[in-house]
């Protein structure tokens, strides 16, 4: 089994001006497969070394197995300057295959209001979520409050406006800009508790507490949304976030860390499995009997060296690797211990 699957560009279309729409297919035999929610890591060279970046996919899985990604043009580095100056239709692309755990999938069929929060490009995951479940879970009330600069910078917003027009008993839009264009909106500034708690007014008690929460968007956004909802009574379970950072940090760091599911790439053959606090992400897989290249176990040779894909990671008294592949996603694996959700390491072939 490979780890690889190839994708023909099918259009590369811009959304906004800050926004390009890129529409793969998966060819050949290793056809992809995902859950709404889900990311793509792709992979392009800069005329030196292979880079990997992960994108949220934001078409529906019912689409397959036509798949589309939003990628932000505006961002600084390789991203913008090489990969997307230089796609074109009918390229081939690899990636691996989908990943990630901010998905739906965390309802384990159990009924429930979906509120989706999201500012600018964080809009990718929510809108496959909602195309998905909207048709799938027309029991369920689904409410989205986006966040944007104006109207012009609104991504997917008449096909959104539409989903709304489509599904009036399951779906409500709230569309909130900081610096509109226009003066008809009800809802100016940056998302925050008045915005938050004004919609939620319309809800029961029961119905807020007990909903279940998907957020994406900038950092600062959802850790004040998640103490707005933990202050009015949501559980910490019923929250869920993407983040999309990829950190590593040093021994020193005081971030917390608890037991955290792991997702390894290895020999092209995927593994998921827990990782307790008190042991290393080489350890916990070794006791799952997975195998991980390895020889000093402390931090020193490098052999067990990977790249880091998605999530934050402590390495605990590294030695093997310069602060260029630190800064480059590459880490240890024998020193490494998770310290967010949605940890994803990858071994080269």
């Amino acid at each position: 089994m490979t780890s690889y699957t190839n994708l023909e560009v099918i259009s590369v279309k811009s959304e906004t001006k800050e926004t390009i729409l890129l529409t793969l297919k998966s060819t050949g035999g290793n056809l992809i497969n995902f859950s709404a929610g889900q990311f793509l890591t792709i992979f392009f060279s800069d005329g030196e070394k292979e880079i990997k970046r992960a994108f949220s996919i934001c078409s529906s899985p019912d689409e397959l197995p036509i798949i589309t990604l939003a990628i932000k043009s505006d961002s600084p580095g390789p991203t913008h300057d090489i990969f997307l100056k230089n796609i074109h239709v009918g390229d081939n692309i690899k990636a691996l295959p989908p990943l990630g755990h901010f998905t739906l999938d965390r309802l384990k069929g159990r009924a429930s209001n979906l509120f989706f929060i999201g500012a600018g490009s964080g809009i990718a995951p929510l809108y496959s979520m909602l195309k998905w479940s909207l048709p799938h879970n027309p029991e369920y009330k689904h409410t989205l409050i986006y966040g944007n600069k104006d109207e012009t910078s609104v991504i997917f917003k008449n096909e959104l406006e539409l989903l709304e027009k489509q599904h009036t008993d399951s779906f409500s839009l709230y569309l909130v800009y900081s610096r509109p264009l226009a003066q008809k909106y009800p809802r100016t500034g940056r998302i925050n508790e008045k915005t938050i708690t004004d919609i939620l007014k319309s809800f029961s008690e029961y119905e807020v507490k007990n909903s279940n929460y998907f957020m994406c968007g900038p950092s600062d956004l959802m850790k004040k949304t998640r103490a707005i909802l933990i202050s009015i009574g949501v559980k910490d379970k019923n929250i869920h976030s993407e983040d999309f950072v990829v950190k590593i940090l040093d021994e020193n760091d005081t971030t917390e860390l608890k037991e955290r599911e792991v997702t390894i790439i290895v020999d092209g053959n995927k593994y998921e499995f827990n990782v307790d606090p008190n042991k290393s992400i080489m350890t916990a897989a070794k006791d799952n009997g997975i195998t991980l290249p390895c020889k000093c176990t402390e931090g020193k040779c490098g052999t067990c060296k990977a790249k880091l894909l998605s999530g934050v990671l402590k390495l605990k008294g590294q030695k093997a690797l310069k602060s260029t592949e630190l800064n480059n996603d590459n880490c240890l694996t024998c020193v490494g211990f998770p310290a967010s959700e949605d940890v994803v390491i990858f071994y080269d072939d």
